[in-house]
C-alpha cells in the first residue's frame, strides 16, 4: 500500500497537478476579468474559491494582482486569504506530523 501512495504521490505527479490547476485557475480569473465588463454570465464566485481550494491560491494570489481583478471586494478577498491560511496551516501539521518529508 505504501508503494501505491508513493508512486500516486510521487514529486512529478504533484508537481504536475499545481501547475496545471494554478494555469486553468488564472484562466478562469481571466476570463471572468474579460467578460466583467459584458452582459456575459460571470463564472460564480464559489468556482473562483473552489479552484484556490484544490490548490490553486497560488494562481488566484497572481491572477487577482495581475488582472487586478476581485481586489477591491473585500469579501471575496477575505475568503481567498482564508483559504491560502487553512492551505498553510495543513501543510505545516502534516510537515511536523512527518508525512510530508524533503526527498534526499
Amino acid at each position: 500500500m505504501g508503494l501505491l501512495l508513493h508512486y500516486y504521490f510521487s514529486a512529478h505527479y504533484i508537481v504536475t497537478y499545481i501547475i496545471t490547476i494554478n494555469t486553468i485557475t488564472i484562466g478562469f480569473y481571466l476570463y471572468d476579468k474579460l467578460i466583467s465588463k459584458t452582459q456575459k454570465e460571470r463564472i460564480p464566485e464559489i468556482i473562483l474559491h473552489f479552484l484556490a481550494l484544490i490548490g490553486g491560491s497560488p494562481g488566484a494570489i497572481i491572477a487577482t494582482t495581475l488582472f487586478r481583478h476581485k481586489t477591491s471586494k473585500k469579501s471575496f478577498m477575505l475568503a481567498t486569504w482564508t483559504i491560502i491560511l487553512l492551505q498553510l496551516a495543513i501543510v505545516s501539521y502534516l510537515a511536523y506530523k512527518g508525512v510530508i518529508k524533503q526527498s534526499d
